[in-house]
């Protein structure tokens, strides 16, 4: 365990600034958009795979995109085999098995 004087954050522990990370974000978005996303979708498909799962508020504070374009653009993930959402209320939102998802984007070409 790293021992540490107050909270870090992921930035803090993998040493990375702000233009690093916007810069990495850009080359990723570019490759989604590439494969269909907009912009909104290729946000929230990255938060998703930082976090794993979340509700549309979750991934809305991480995308940084307003909730409602967030549900918006997980609906539009869902409908092109990214995501697979929870039954219950909120609805919890998970990212599909990236393996699975390169498997069937493939099929559609």
């Amino acid at each position: 365990m790293i021992a540490t004087n107050g909270p870090m954050n992921l930035i803090d522990v993998l040493k990375l600034d702000i233009d690093s990370i916007e810069k990495e974000y850009g080359m990723i978005a570019a490759v989604l958009n590439k494969i269909g996303m907009n912009n909104y979708e290729a946000k929230v498909f990255v938060a998703l795979v930082i976090r794993n799962h979340g509700t549309a508020d979750d991934v809305s504070d991480l995308a940084g995109i307003p909730r409602t374009s967030t549900y918006k653009a997980l609906r539009s993930l869902a409908g092109k085999g990214f995501v697979t959402s929870s039954e219950g209320r909120p609805a919890v939102f998970y990212i599909k098995p990236l393996l699975e998802t390169k498997t069937h984007l493939i099929n559609e070409i």
